[in-house]
This record gives structure tokens, C-alpha cells and sequence, in this order.
């Protein structure tokens, strides 16, 4: 009798297991497909790829977690670093030194200078656009009309970028596909800029790796990794997601001018306190700069010459404190001291347009300009012969 009950309480579970066996088939067969309608909806190129191209406007992420950094990351951070509070010393930020921003800063998410300068440069600024052409994309930004150019024709990045002088602020870029995700690998990044607002820098083996992906017919998704042996101690990644916004029109933003420079460089605070706008005078009444005399600061007299030498610095001249000329001229530069052109023997102090000097750093250059005593009020510097 026993035996026949267990018989029949295990025929039952069976049928009960079958049947919830059956039903669930039939609704995971019957179920919609979110996913697959979601890809079906994105818009595509001739050769079936997801088509990025568009304007598109920074929606929301990006982490900004802490980042791990080496022995060498932790020295730099501490020297840009407030002394007190949180934030970076603005008279060493690159960006208000009139340099570019850099693949790594200008997002998205766009990272631009904090207060008391943040009110200069609007949020809305993080929008880009991209534009597809033969062979490449090209990426266009809201913030300080950068361009970028993505080669997707198979082409490897150059060898010894370094060695050749063939570094950028934007890097050298290769994109390739892997199923719906373009994958954008970019090497060769100069380092005069930093990664963020804290005031973290790189160095000149910094990789950035970035994986687009078009989520549906309005979501950019874009993942960032950073990888820097020399900085980082362990690869940084961020996360974001942009949406289209094909009536957006780009602002005509220019994040550096020759007010602006001036104060940067020179710290000249005759000419703007240190807390003042960029461009609104002490009163804070004016939104355009006001006309600058120069020569209320440099002196009067002097006739427009040209001469050669070598681009330096103020406080190293001919004699410069490490055997790289051109980091030490650029680092001292970035401190607060001010350019100089060594010729022979003499030192002259340079003031004026000097927004062209960079690349010149630590070479011969050619200036254009006033010559008063031991100082010139530059009016261009060139290459030299």
C-alpha cells in the first residue's frame, strides 16, 4: 500500500514539474525582445555600422572617482593641490596659461577650471559633434573649437611619437569596430596639460581607450580607460552618456585672449586683481575686455626690431636647473615665471603676445617686437632662420 502511495506522489510532482516546464517555454518564447527592437532602432551606415555622427550633448555620468596613483602621480598632485580646502592652485593650471585642454580634460564630461573662474566657462560648453568623412570621424567640440580626427582605414599609430616631436594635445587616434562598439585607441598626448580640475597630471605614456556606443536612436553611451605607468597605479575608467541634440548650435567660445593671458602668465594684478573676471574689470561692470595698454606696464619707447635666441625663462636664462630645456623652460613658465629670450649673453625679459611660445620652448626662436633696455614687448614670435 505504501509503495503505491509513493508511486502516486511522485506521478504528481512529475506532472506538476511538466507542466511548469511547458509554461515557462511558452512565455520566455513569447516574451518581446527589448534588446533586439532597441539595435533595430538605431540609425546605421551603408556598410550596417551604427551611424554616430550627430550633435550630442553631455547627459550624465562620469564617476570622477579617486584616482590610485604612483609615487610620481602623488608628488605632482601635492604641488598643484590648495594648501588648504579642496581644489588646485589656479596659477598653475595649465588651462589658465592659455594651453589647450587635452584629450584627457576636455571630456566629455568637460572638466574646466572651478571658481573663481567657473562662470566664465558654462556648463553647456561639454556639447560635441560628430562628423563622419572618408576614412575617419571627426569630433568637434564646444569648448575652445577643438578638433579631433578618429582614423578608421586600418591604419597603427606612428612610431617614437616622442622621439620625433610629433606629440599632440589630442593624441593620435585609430578606431576600429567590434560589433556595434567603436573602439578608439589613442596614443602620443602631450603632458603639458592635466587630466582634471584637481590639479592630477600625466605623463607622455598615457593610453586612453574609448568605446562608443549608440544605446538607441537618441543615447551615446562613451567608457573611458586611462592607463599611465608613470601617473596612474591602476587604469582610471569613467563612464558617460550624451544625448542627440541635432538643434543645438555650438557658442563661439574662446577660452583664451590677450587680457586673459596677460593676468595668466604675469599674475598682474595693476592690471586685474587675482579674484576679478577675466574679462570685467574691478567693478565687474563690462562683459568685453577692456582696451590694454601694454605700455603702461612696459614702458614707452623702444623701436620694433627682430632678433633671434633662445626661448627660455626668466629665472633660469642660459643656465637651466635640469638637462631637459624644454620641460624646464615649460615647468618654470607654469610656476609663474616669466618668458625670456638669451642672446649671447644677455637676457631679455619678454612681455606682450606670447601666446605662440610654447612650441618654441626651450629652442631658438624669432621675435618681433619693442625693445626697451633689457626687456621686449613681443608682438610675435616665430621660428628662428
Amino acid at each position: 500500500m505504501r509503495n503505491h502511495f509513493k508511486v502516486l506522489i511522485a506521478w504528481m510532482l512529475g506532472l506538476i514539474f511538466s507542466v511548469v516546464i511547458t509554461a515557462a517555454v511558452a512565455l520566455a518564447q513569447n516574451a518581446p525582445r527589448p534588446q533586439a527592437a532597441t539595435t533595430k532602432s538605431i540609425p546605421r551606415t551603408a556598410d550596417g555600422k551604427p551611424d554616430l555622427s550627430g550633435t550630442w550633448s553631455y547627459s550624465g555620468g562620469g564617476g570622477l572617482a579617486p584616482m590610485l596613483l604612483t609615487a610620481w602621480g602623488i608628488e605632482k598632485f601635492n604641488y598643484n593641490k590648495l594648501p588648504k580646502g579642496s581644489g588646485a592652485r589656479p596659477e598653475l593650471d595649465p588651462i589658465l596659461h592659455c594651453y589647450r585642454p587635452g584629450l584627457a580634460r576636455i571630456g566629455p564630461p568637460l572638466q574646466v577650471p572651478g571658481p573663481p573662474y567657473a562662470e566664465r566657462v558654462p556648463s553647456t560648453l561639454g556639447a560635441i559633434e560628430i562628423v563622419r568623412a572618408p576614412h575617419k570621424l571627426m569630433m568637434i567640440y564646444e569648448y575652445n573649437h577643438e578638433v579631433r580626427s578618429i582614423f578608421t582605414d586600418g591604419r597603427q599609430h606612428p612610431k617614437d611619437l616622442e622621439a620625433t616631436g610629433a606629440l599632440r594635445w589630442n593624441g593620435h587616434s585609430i578606431g576600429s569596430w567590434d560589433g556595434d562598439t567603436l573602439t578608439v585607441d589613442t596614443v602620443g598626448l602631450r603632458n603639458e596639460a592635466w587630466l582634471d580640475n584637481q590639479g592630477h597630471e600625466f605623463s607622455t605614456q598615457m593610453h586612453v581607450v574609448e568605446r562608443f556606443r549608440r544605446i538607441d536612436a537618441g543615447t551615446l553611451e562613451i567608457e573611458r580607460t586611462l592607463t599611465d605607468p608613470v601617473a596612474l597605479a591602476k587604469p582610471y575608467v569613467t563612464r558617460v552618456t550624451l544625448k542627440l541634440t541635432p538643434n543645438l548650435t555650438f557658442q563661439e567660445n574662446v577660452t583664451c585672449n590677450q587680457y586673459y593671458e596677460r593676468h595668466a602668465f604675469y599674475g598682474d594684478d595693476t592690471v586685474m586683481g587675482i579674484n576679478e573676471h577675466p574679462w570685467q574689470g574691478p567693478d565687474r561692470s563690462t562683459s568685453s575686455p577692456p582696451p590694454i595698454r601694454l605700455e603702461d606696464v612696459f614702458g614707452g619707447g623702444g623701436q620694433t626690431q627682430t632678433i633671434e635666441g633662445v626661448l627660455s625663462d626668466a629665472t633660469c636664462g642660459a643656465k637651466h636647473k635640469i638637462a631637459d630645456a624644454v620641460q624646464c623652460t615649460l615647468a618654470c613658465v607654469r610656476e609663474g615665471n616669466g618668458w625670456a629670450l638669451v642672446v649671447g649673453d644677455k637676457v631679455y625679459a619678454l612681455e606682450g603676445n606670447l601666446i605662440g611660445a610654447v612650441p618654441f620652448a626651450g629652442g631658438k626662436a624669432k621675435i618681433t617686437g619693442r625693445i626697451n633696455g633689457n626687456k621686449v614687448l613681443v608682438e610675435k614670435v616665430e621660428a628662428a632662420n
